[in-house]
């Protein structure tokens, strides 16, 4: 009887396992241009690479970074479009990227351009609602545009941008992350948890990043306001994006 009983807890716990909810990040860091040194960023890529060690330490989380060379917009286009066939229902999707921006779209490698709708077009087609888009680039804020375009698409992101469609995102050298992104991490590791239930949600996140950032933007290099921007469907905002 017992062994019986142990036999069916077992298969219980298998069939739970894979229900459970798992996150599917694409992490892209630009620093390297390959334009012999045009354009180089200090810190993108390296923003990019710490979001994935906070990623690895998610239980059920896949995380894939890709920098340089690989960052071509046919090569995170296709990403996108393998995460969002993988991806179930119960599943979220985060998409990162950290780089030069325009208004309309993100530079890869070489300034080959990959614009808003690009990106939303990639995740169209996901059969989860959770998807959640963080852009640190200069102008990410014209990526509204782009949400209003796609408001008839199947599955519509939510975005985290950087900055307004007027301002440019900034670096700082004292952290070695840019502004944005550093505010990112801390909060996703533990900063932003409002209300202590070791569970970071988007709106939280975002609360926690836009003090920090409005906060030290005028105290930054350039000296210039800084105010990220969430946009996308509301019923997303108590998406959980990393517990602690």
């Amino acid at each position: 009887m017992k062994k019986t009983i142990y036999t069916i807890i077992a298969a219980l716990m298998i069939c739970m396992g894979a229900q459970a909810q798992k996150t599917y990040a694409l992490l892209v860091g630009l620093s390297n241009y390959g334009m012999q040194g045009r354009g180089d960023l200090d810190y993108s890529a390296k923003d990019a690479k710490e979001m994935k060690m906070v990623f690895a330490n998610q239980r059920n989380a896949q995380a894939t970074l890709v920098t340089s060379k690989y960052a071509t917009p046919e090569n995170i286009k296709q990403k996108l479009r393998v995460i969002s066939k993988l991806a179930k229902p119960q599943d979220n999707i985060i998409f990162f990227f950290s780089g030069h921006g325009a208004p309309g779209y993100v530079y890869c490698y070489q300034a080959e351009k990959l614009t808003y709708d690009d990106i939303s077009e990639a995740l169209s087609e996901a059969k989860t609602k959770n998807i959640a888009c963080f852009i640190d680039a200069c102008y990410a804020g014209t990526a509204f545009e782009s949400i209003i375009n796609n408001s008839e698409k199947p599955r519509k992101p939510i975005f985290m941008l950087s900055c307004k469609p007027e301002e440019v995102s900034a670096e700082v050298p004292v952290v070695d992350n840019s502004l944005f992104s550093q505010a990112l991490l801390k909060g996703m590791r533990g900063m932003a948890d409002a209300d202590g239930d070791k569970k970071i949600t988007l709106l939280e996140l975002f609360n926690y990043v836009y003090r920090d950032v409005t906060a030290k933007a005028p105290m930054s290099h350039s000296k210039k306001s800084q105010h990220p921007m969430l946009m996308g469907p509301t019923d997303l905002h108590h998406m959980v994006i990393t517990k602690w």
